[in-house]
């Protein structure tokens, strides 16, 4: 919804405030190992769509494109993980 506010060129306070207020109660409360696995899970998949758009959107990325599995979609997953270690 924020998004949609941000790209809208609209402000949406209910929600960024109860974004904020989750945030804070996410910490406070002690919940911190799972917003830490759930944040980099969120990091790891964002990056991976935009490695994905970038091979589908940038011409001369295309020829590197993976047609099937092969040894360069292994070292293309390895460089995004390690990039996130």
């Amino acid at each position: 919804m924020v998004l949609f506010g941000l790209l809208t060129g609209r402000r949406f306070d209910g929600w960024t405030a109860l974004f904020l207020a989750t945030t804070v109660a996410t910490s406070v409360t002690g919940f911190g190992t799972v917003y830490i696995v759930c944040a980099t899970i969120a990091l790891y998949l964002s990056v991976f769509v935009g490695v994905v758009q970038a091979f589908l959107k940038l011409q001369y990325s295309r020829r590197w494109l993976p047609t099937r599995p092969s040894r360069d979609s292994v070292r293309i997953s390895a460089a995004v993980r390690i990039s996130h270690a």
